[in-house]
């Protein structure tokens, strides 16, 4: 919710005036926000009550937090239109990962470096202010020397995209200490010990728009008592948590065979809290399980472009989540966040074939409007899933914008008060983002 001030603190570096500005609920006229030289908000007021000189007058835009991107994998936009030949209907997120596989062997330093800025150029053009960037491909193809990971950073920098580098350990190939496959080499961290050291290490390279993550790639490329040390490592080290999750039935079945249990029930129990984790994917999670995670703090991740690409499946009851949802661009096929916010409500309206569908969990007693909700899981959510001061323009978070361009004609004769419905529903980013700023500098 909008915090509103009485006065900017001194070291004012700009004064932004739009015509309208998102307040978490509404778009609001009238409002002033001054960003500070350390490129954070100081202050949101009344125009006619602030007193102070616009420096940055928006005229026909709409001023909003930018978009929080919580799940990516960039190198993946190399496999945009490739895989979709298929023999009948056999086609699955399995077959399409020989192709990604493929690719992993087929990518050298300068390859990897071009392929990932490029994805996160594409991010900043459609609103994309942050990125949890879930990274696995760790290594050159000729040495296992975590240097990808430095080359993620760098092209998150030259781009000036604010990333959370999700780091991601990855062990086996599947259940059992299955051995990795060649390709899978080029992912492969050996000891928790190793992976730390290797945070430690980038730690002392990141920038003030870069920060760290602690990740399990799945509970089937992670030892049981390796889940808990992770887990235990980001607790102690206050970084978020993230995992992949019950993406496919296959892992569920595999899990069940090993442990007897559900890959959600074997984490929830290894895992030394589940305040600052966030589960990735949830299609095939237990309805009861996935209400114990998210009552015990816990975030799930939906990327619904991604999911429908690969056939994933649609979670059969959102409401489970307590509305504690954010969305990633995942494999990166397609980016655009407010698609990604459509989709995952169109997907549950075609399930339970009644429309509000993301409302499930809300108060039926009472008229809420939708599109504020499907709002905080692109911005404030995804901040918290992501630990970022940033997701809602708001006093002391970062100055991250996105600006929206009133004269598009995708916007004709849409009056304020159904300007976040119009958004989401009927543009795309591309047809509507003028700009962008991460830590007060526009681009």
């Amino acid at each position: 919710m909008l915090q509103r001030t009485k006065r900017a603190m001194s070291s004012v570096k700009q004064v932004i005036k739009a015509d309208l500005t998102w307040t978490g609920e509404r778009f609001e006229k009238g409002l002033v926000v001054v960003v500070n030289d350390e490129g954070k908000i100081s202050g949101v007021h009344e125009e006619e009550t602030a007193g102070l000189k616009v420096t940055n007058e928006m005229k026909g835009e709409a001023l909003m937090p930018g978009f929080v991107n919580c799940h990516s994998h960039a190198f993946q936009i190399a496999l945009r239109g490739k895989g979709e030949e298929y023999f009948g209907d056999k086609g699955s997120f399995w077959t399409w990962r020989e192709a990604m596989y493929q690719l992993v062997q087929e990518l050298d330093d300068e390859a990897y470096y071009q392929v990932v800025r490029r994805c996160f150029q594409e991010m900043r053009d459609t609103g994309i202010t942050s990125v949890g960037e879930f990274h696995y491909f760790h290594h050159s193809t000729s040495a296992k020397d975590f240097h990808r990971d430095d080359l993620t950073l760098k092209a998150a920098s030259d781009v000036g995209l604010r990333i959370v580098l999700l780091n991601a350990f990855y062990q086996y190939a599947g259940f059992g200490g299955k051995p990795l496959e060649p390709a899978q080499k080029n992912f492969e961290t050996t000891t928790v010990e190793e992976y730390v050291g290797n945070l430690k290490r980038l730690q002392a390279t990141l920038s003030p728009t870069q920060s760290l993550g602690i990740v399990a790639h799945s509970v089937r490329a992670v030892a049981s008592d390796e889940l808990t040390a992770l887990s235990k490592a980001s607790q102690d080290l206050g970084l978020p948590f993230h995992l992949h999750i019950e993406e496919q039935p296959a892992e569920v079945q595999a899990c069940l065979e090993h442990h007897s249990c559900t890959p959600m029930s074997l984490f929830s129990d290894k895992a030394a809290g589940l305040s600052n984790v966030t589960a990735v994917h949830c299609n095939h999670t237990k309805p009861e399980e996935l209400a114990m995670f998210a009552e015990a703090g816990g975030i799930v991740c939906i990327c619904p472009l991604t999911e429908g690409n690969l056939g994933d499946g649609i979670m059969p009851e959102l409401s489970a989540c307590k509305g504690r949802i954010c969305l990633g661009s995942d494999c990166n096929a397609r980016i655009d966040m407010l698609e990604e916010a459509r989709l995952l409500e169109y997907s549950q309206r075609l399930l339970r074939l009644n429309r509000g569908a993301c409302l499930a969990s809300w108060n039926p007693q009472s008229k809420t409007e939708l599109a504020p909700v499907l709002m905080s899981y692109l911005t404030s959510v995804g901040a918290k899933s992501l630990n970022l001061q940033t997701g809602a323009i708001e006093k002391d978070l970062w100055a991250d914008f996105v600006s929206i361009d009133l004269s598009s004609p995708l916007l004709k004769d849409v009056q304020t008060e159904h300007l976040a419905p119009a958004l989401i529903f009927g543009c795309g980013a591309r047809d509507v983002v003028s700009s962008t700023c991460v830590g007060g500098k526009w681009a």
